[in-house]
C-alpha cells in the first residue's frame, strides 16, 4: 500500500511537471522578442485574417482590395496592440487595419512594449 501511495505521488508530480514545461514551451515559442520580428507577427495575422470566412471583406461585400497602408501603433505592457494613425488612399483599407490589429492582443517581450512602430503593409486581397 505504501509503495502504490510512493508510486502514485511520484506519477502526479512527474505529470505536474511535464504539463508545466508544455504551457512554457508553448507561450515561449510564439512570443515576438525582438522588435524585427514585428513586421513578420502582423503579416502573418493578415494572412491569416485573409482566408477566415467572415472577414470584414466579406461582411462589407468587398471583393478585392489592393492597397499600402502606413501605420504607427505600440503594444502596451499587457501585450495590446494599439493604433496611433493609419494612412491610405484607400480609406477601407484604412478601416480593415483599424479593425484588425487595434486593440489586439500580441505576446511580446517587455524589450518590445511601450514603443512607437511604423509599418507599411501592402495589402492585396482577392476573395
Amino acid at each position: 500500500m505504501k509503495t502504490i501511495k510512493s508510486l502514485a505521488l511520484v506519477l502526479f508530480i512527474t505529470l505536474f511537471t511535464g504539463v508545466s514545461y508544455a504551457n512554457d514551451f508553448n507561450e515561449i515559442s510564439y512570443e515576438v522578442k525582438t522588435s524585427q520580428e514585428l513586421p513578420s507577427l502582423i503579416q502573418k495575422m493578415v494572412k491569416e485574417d485573409f482566408v477566415r470566412l467572415n472577414n470584414y471583406f466579406h461582411l462589407n461585400n468587398i471583393d478585392k482590395l489592393r492597397a499600402d497602408v502606413t501605420f504607427e501603433f505600440y503594444i502596451s505592457k499587457d501585450d495590446h496592440l494599439h493604433i496611433v494613425s493609419v494612412e491610405s488612399k484607400d480609406f477601407e483599407a484604412t478601416d480593415y487595419v483599424k479593425q484588425l490589429l487595434d486593440n489586439t492582443k500580441v505576446p511580446v517581450a517587455d524589450t518590445v512594449t511601450n514603443k512607437k512602430y511604423k509599418l507599411v503593409l501592402k495589402l492585396d486581397y482577392r476573395s
